[in-house]
């Protein structure tokens, strides 16, 4: 063990982080859960990092060493990372820690499950089920939310609190589309006599952004990204809400609803427009849609996806399905319930705390 693990009798932790806020939040929850020390590594990569995995081993040959913080002795008992671009660099560590340090991989990481400890994924990567991969319902959440909602509190309840992204295969989310959700909106908060919180993200186009951020009626209130000096006001609106309503396009979104105890609805209408893109027609006929059809050729799709050469598209319609069919988000009725739900339907997904339980076993093993 390192001088820090037998001095304190608790493995030393490093938590790689990169340049996406939303992974970061999930590498940071998981290494604060543990309850162990753990010391941040902020990283950054060359263009070398677009090209697959396979091609790098353990090594920093993507890495951006001026730009990224010095990887040195003592080294790591446990390295907790995200997504594809730390892959090489977590390896490389690895080597250099003796091979005993446990690596725990969240996301997508576009590898071999085999190359890791512990592989924590959500059901839009469709990742081979295994011995050592954790698929959540949602992405690990816990979102700080405020200690007060500030002008939030004036606005009368239900406060409806609506998180919107932006359009993905799954779920185009164009001016129409938007339409038909301020439509739905503008009727709970008339129907409940409540209010109305509509923010958007950086993902949200032009036109669907100017048909939400619209006026509404008062007391109503609209906040567009970035468009409030200061402190994001996200954290306030997740502490505020009654009731959530979010674009099918985010699962980070709608883990941080969902992880608020409080009723979440879904908007997403699947895509209509034909033919999809080839890397949705590959996958659904030769990936997890049809596990029984594709003979020679779909093992063929699913041993270049294990690897890493290809890798299929972002699911988020089977994401949304679990959701639905284990009670955690509820679909958007076309017509608002009489009175507004009070409670979620099957309260919070415990994601973090089997992640936590199974990363100590891990460490215990070793």
């Amino acid at each position: 063990m390192s001088p820090l693990s037998e001095a304190t009798d608790a493995p030393r932790v490093w938590a790689l982080l990169g340049d996406k806020a939303g992974d970061n939040a999930q590498v940071l929850a998981l290494a604060r859960a543990l309850g162990w020390p753990f010391e941040v590594k902020r990283l950054a990569y060359r263009d070398l990092r677009k090209l697959p995995n396979l091609l790098f081993g353990a090594s920093l040959a993507t890495l951006d060493r001026r730009r990224s913080a010095p990887l040195a002795p003592p080294w790591p008992d446990l390295v907790i990372a995200v997504g594809r671009r730390s892959v090489p660099v977590a390896r490389w560590i690895r080597r250099r820690a003796g091979g005993h340090a446990r690596l725990v991989q969240i996301g997508r990481p576009r590898a071999p499950a085999a190359w890791f400890d512990l592989v924590v994924t959500t059901p839009q990567y469709a990742i081979a089920p295994g011995p050592n991969v954790i698929e959540l319902p949602l992405p690990i959440a816990t979102p700080a939310a405020a200690d007060t909602i500030g002008d939030f509190e004036a606005l009368p309840r239900p406060r409806i609190v609506a998180l919107v992204g932006g359009p993905s295969v799954a779920f185009p989310l164009d001016a129409a589309a938007a339409r038909r959700l301020r439509e739905h909106l503008e009727a709970m908060a008339k129907t409940w006599q409540g209010s109305l919180l509509v923010t958007t993200s950086r993902r949200t186009p032009e036109p669907v952004a100017a048909t939400l951020l619209a006026s509404y009626a008062e007391p109503s209130r609209t906040l567009g990204f970035g468009a409030t000096p200061g402190p994001s006001p996200y954290p306030r609106l997740l502490a505020a809400g009654d009731v959530f309503v979010v674009t099918a396009d985010s699962a980070s979104m709608l883990a941080d609803a969902v992880t608020t105890g409080r009723p979440v609805f879904a908007f997403g209408e699947p895509r209509s427009v034909q033919p999809l893109p080839l890397s949705w027609r590959l996958h659904r006929r030769f990936g997890t849609d049809r596990p029984g059809a594709g003979g020679p050729l779909r093992r063929l799709y699913r041993w270049l996806l294990n690897i890493g050469l290809i890798y299929g598209p972002r699911r988020l319609d089977l994401l949304l399905a679990r959701l639905y069919r284990e009670g955690l988000v509820q679909e958007l009725p076309d017509r608002p319930m009489p009175t507004p739900p009070t409670a979620a339907p099957r309260g919070t997904v415990a994601g973090l705390d089997l992640v936590v339980e199974r990363v100590r076993r891990l460490m215990q093993e070793r």
